[in-house]
């Protein structure tokens, strides 16, 4: 047990808790449980041991005392007419025993009081990291976790379900700093891919997640800061607009395919960034993009509309003149086809942009629909040109 602690063999209880404080400072007790284990079984028999040599010493010498005392009793009863210096050296010898035994006794008094004092503070230790779980404050909970773990107040029995409950707080808290949270996964064992951290699947899962929304928040603040080159200049623009730095009162000119996607990646862990980036905001740039795209959709509708009208009235024209050549018919007609397929894609997609739970609109032809309606009028019209000759 001594090789476990690292120290060579001693009573002194204040020796082997600071040995042991030490050597947990070197090893984590959660991805190493068995040689934690071992070290807090040698620990409490080290500790045990010290303070039973130490009863031991106390009692030993106390009646080693009581025996000097009785032979020099005996001895002056018996010998009367003994020197004197005799008794005085018998005297003194049992002073001796007697003053050895009592600072034993003190000795073992001071240790007992310490390991209660140790106790105590353990106590206070835990009460205080259980306070700081209820009430949902991870910094502090942390904090004291460690302070726990490193003085040897946090218990074996009951240890996983401190650590599972340490870890839901911390990944609720939103207020928490990204490297405190990583250090308490790092240390906890949640990063590796083969975990033995004594927490479930789900919680894992999100203990994941918050640590993908770190790293997705750091690289929007790395993007932030970068200038050099056009593409480090184009995510600077997105990632200051997104953080709130710029575009208050005006809409910069960005790529508005690259914003969206930043926009989406963020909903993705809208969860953990409420408290660095304003959902607020992040909705007012949706708007504004969305009010954009739907002014451009209007604008094409418009426009492809009326080059429909304008082939739809060349078509019924040409259908109704009797001179007019086919070929003019027929391309109008795939125009009018085309052009009206595109309306309809467009519409539907301003309904969408309009009306977010719009799914679609029974009734609205397809492009099957078009094709079958091409092809029976393909039909008359190749039924009235037989007609006509």
């Amino acid at each position: 047990m001594w090789d476990e602690l690292g120290i060579a063999p001693c009573n002194d209880p204040k020796a082997i808790r600071r040995a042991y404080a030490a050597r947990l400072k070197q090893l984590d007790p959660d991805r190493e449980p068995d040689a934690f284990a071992r070290l807090r079984k040698a620990y409490e028999r080290a500790l045990d041991a010290s303070l039973r040599v130490g009863r031991t010493g106390a009692e030993q010498h106390a009646s080693t005392g009581d025996d000097a005392h009785d032979d020099a009793h005996g001895a002056a009863h018996d010998d009367a007419y003994g020197a004197a210096h005799h008794n005085a050296a018998a005297e003194r010898s049992s002073t001796r025993a007697a003053t050895s035994a009592a600072d034993q006794v003190a000795a073992l008094e001071r240790s007992r009081a310490a390991v209660e004092q140790d106790d105590i503070r353990d106590r206070a230790l835990l009460i205080a990291l259980e306070a700081a779980l209820r009430e949902g404050d991870a910094e502090e909970a942390i904090a004291l976790y460690y302070r726990a773990a490193a003085t040897g107040a946090l218990p074996l029995a009951g240890a996983s379900d401190l650590i599972e409950r340490l870890v839901a707080v911390a990944i609720d808290d939103t207020t928490l700093d990204a490297a405190g949270f990583r250090r308490l996964i790092r240390i906890v064992g949640l990063d590796a891919s083969r975990t033995r951290a004594p927490v479930n699947s789900a919680l894992r899962a999100r203990a994941l997640a918050r640590l993908a929304a770190d790293d997705w928040y750091d690289n929007l603040l790395a993007k932030a800061q970068s200038g050099r080159g056009q593409i480090a200049r184009r995510q600077r623009k997105i990632a200051r607009l997104m953080l709130g730095r710029i575009g208050r009162r005006w809409h910069p000119r960005v790529d508005r395919a690259a914003l969206r996607t930043w926009l989406a990646q963020y909903r993705t862990h809208a969860a953990w960034l409420s408290a660095r980036i304003d959902p607020a905001w992040v909705g007012k740039l949706e708007a504004r993009l969305r009010r954009r795209q739907i002014a451009l959709l209007v604008f094409y509708i418009l426009f492809i509309g009326s080059m429909l009208m304008q082939f739809m009235l060349v078509t019924v024209v040409g259908v109704s003149d009797d001179d007019s050549p086919l070929w003019p018919l027929t391309i109008g007609l795939l125009l009018v086809a085309f052009f009206l397929w595109i309306f309809i894609l467009l519409v539907k997609e301003l309904l969408k942009l309009v009306f977010p739970r719009w799914t679609g609109l029974a009734g609205i032809a397809g492009p099957r629909d078009l094709a079958r309606s091409g092809r029976a009028l393909w039909e008359r019209l190749r039924a009235k040109a037989s007609g006509g000759r």
